[in-house]
């Protein structure tokens, strides 16, 4: 058989933000921007490496841990992306 190249390769990805100690919420708000568009988005990892172009297919929220205003003072969240040969 002959290699055609990568096929449509799906990936989650998981993490969290607390914002005033690592992220905030609008990165979460860049991310579904960014995923409304439909454009493909280069995936680059914290060395620098870029894994190729992909699409957001979803992106899942939880916040926790409410102050008495009642912004979250945690998110945990995840990423569906899919390559894009």
């Amino acid at each position: 058989s002959q290699f055609l190249g990568p096929g449509h390769e799906s990936i989650r990805l998981a993490g969290a933000i607390m914002p005033g100690l690592a992220g905030r919420h609008a990165a979460l708000a860049t991310l579904r921007d960014m995923a409304a568009t439909g454009e493909t988005q280069p995936l680059v990892d914290t060395s620098g490496v870029v894994h190729g172009d992909f699409v957001i297919l979803t992106i899942e929220e939880t916040q926790s841990e409410f102050i008495d205003t009642g912004a979250a003072r945690k998110a945990d969240f995840t990423i569906e992306l899919r390559r894009v040969a």
